[in-house]
């Protein structure tokens, strides 16, 4: 999504995205329903940053799951993907 490269779909991770009662809870490739957005994985199996910030620059979080960003949800973002295992 970030870079719009196509890779196989082991090089990717899906991020979703729901709403809670305090604060937007977004998973990293968890069994989750809902719309996703796919970013790509680097070297490490982690999630390329290169790649959220592509995708944040270009609101592209927002189109893939239909709804406005604010800043809490870019930070929720960023905290799961930080806390998001790599993928070995």
């Amino acid at each position: 999504m970030g870079c719009r490269t196509r890779r196989p779909a082991r090089q990717l991770v899906r991020l979703t995205r729901s709403t809670g009662d305090v604060s937007p809870t977004v998973e990293v490739d968890g069994a989750s329903s809902g719309r996703g957005a796919w970013l790509c994985r680097d070297e490490d199996g982690r999630v390329s940053s290169e790649c959220v910030d592509a995708a944040v620059g270009a609101k592209q979080f927002a189109r893939a799951w239909k709804t406005s960003l604010d800043v809490q949800d870019i930070e929720a973002i960023r905290r799961a993907i930080d806390n998001s295992p790599t993928d070995e």
